[in-house]
């Protein structure tokens, strides 16, 4: 599966997509986790993580670039 990570310069919000583009669910509800306040599980209809939101610190463009590279070269 390809990656899909999408940034927001505006919201300072990234967004990592876990299903493939064929798949198009709805998301039913979002869940802010306790233990890391800047994580978000975005859940389909079925139960299915369909995204992870990083929001401040998490989602900061230089993280996610880390991350992108530690992905791409593994």
């Amino acid at each position: 599966m390809k990656s899909r990570i999408t940034y927001d310069i505006e919201a300072k919000l990234s967004y990592l997509y876990t299903l493939p583009l064929s798949v198009k669910d709805k998301i039913a509800s979002t869940i802010e986790l306790e233990v890391n306040e800047y994580l978000g599980l975005d859940i389909d209809e079925g139960g299915r993580i369909v995204g992870i939101e990083l929001s401040k610190i998490a989602g900061s463009r230089k993280f996610i670039v880390k991350v992108e590279r530690d992905f791409h070269s593994a």
